[in-house]
């Protein structure tokens, strides 16, 4: 049993994260000396917060199979309405209609799709597009929307004990989505119905109601998402996570969780969002170029579908490394 349990743990994708997490840290802390203080580790987590609560969302929704990209478009239309509906009701009804109005297009967009078949990538896609247009027609401009509520500018720049709040908040959305998928029944049925579909169905469970939940608490998660980033920077700004889609589905993929269904963590999103906010600072005060930083999130990208696929097939990080290095000495 101890070395059925280190073997899962040596192929576990959580032990690689936090291993290039840890490397990171210590490899940057050493090459600037304005990198490894407490003030920009709390930067860099309040800074990972708005997408990271996105990532988490989205994990939860890719258990059941239920892939949502319109979160950045989602996102950005609820900072702008957060910015509009802010100075004019409290603080705490504006996050309440915000968050509805995400969940009612998280809802409309798996009912859309379970009800008619849509192919959900064409959907969600098409639903970023648009969403991402009416925050720019509520919006007026690009400008965006300032927010004037004190309550919720406090969700990305107040502090609890020195610790921000937008990074209590992503930890709480962690710990939520992990005591959801590991303990609760609902979690266990978006896993079941995630993994086999058809089983699922076969099982008496309710398939297209689970897929429908997915996209909603998705659409949640990118409804908290755009009130954090709003309030960080004060104003609902309609292009907000403008193409961030791959740095969150990033994040997700890294952190273990399956674009099909079936198999997601939380906490390797977590890692997964800490990991590139980790690395765009770390890069960014080597003065490394925005363009080359996207080439690596890229990278990651595709390193962690290669992972991914390698323990699938019963194979460790090792035996990719040396599959690789083969394939380019081949003539």
């Amino acid at each position: 049993m101890i070395r059925r349990s280190a073997a899962a743990a040596v192929g576990s994708p959580l032990l690689y994260l936090t291993t290039f997490l840890i490397a990171c840290l210590i490899y940057f802390s050493v090459a600037n000396e304005y990198f490894g203080n407490w003030t920009n580790f709390k930067t860099i987590g309040a800074g990972a917060a708005g997408l990271g609560v996105v990532a988490i969302g989205v994990t939860v929704a890719l258990a059941v199979g239920s892939i949502d990209f319109s979160v950045a478009g989602n996102l950005a239309l609820c900072g702008v309405l957060a910015g509009k509906f802010s100075g004019h009701v409290p603080g705490g009804l504006v996050i309440v209609i915000v968050l509805l109005v995400a969940m009612l297009v998280g809802g409309l967009n798996g009912a859309i799709i379970t009800r008619f078949g849509v192919n959900p990538f064409i959907m969600t896609l098409a639903a970023a597009g648009s969403l991402r247009g009416i925050a720019f027609v509520i919006g007026g401009s690009s400008a965006g929307a300032q927010l004037d509520s004190s309550a919720v500018r406090w969700l990305g720049q107040g502090k609890l004990a020195t610790i921000p709040v937008s990074l209590i908040l992503l930890l709480v959305a962690t710990a939520i989505a992990l005591w959801l998928l590991r303990s609760m029944p609902l979690g266990r049925n978006l896993l079941a119905v995630g993994g086999n579909v058809e089983a699922g169905r076969l099982a008496g469970l309710p398939v297209k109601r689970l897929q429908v939940v997915g996209y909603v608490v998705s659409a949640l998660g990118a409804g908290l998402g755009g009130l954090i980033i709003a309030a960080r920077t004060g104003t609902g700004l309609p292009a907000a996570a403008e193409s961030q889609e791959l740095l969150i589905f990033s994040a997700v993929i890294l952190g273990g969780t399956s674009l099909w269904g079936g198999r997601a963590s939380a906490v390797g999103s977590l890692l997964g969002i800490l990991l590139i906010n980790v690395l765009y600072d770390g890069l960014t005060l080597q003065q490394v170029s925005s363009y080359w930083q996207t080439i690596l999130q890229g990278i990651l990208l595709i390193l962690a579908v290669l992972l991914v696929q390698q323990k699938q097939e019963g194979r460790d990080p090792v035996s990719l490394i040396r599959s690789l290095v083969a394939r380019a000495q081949q003539p």
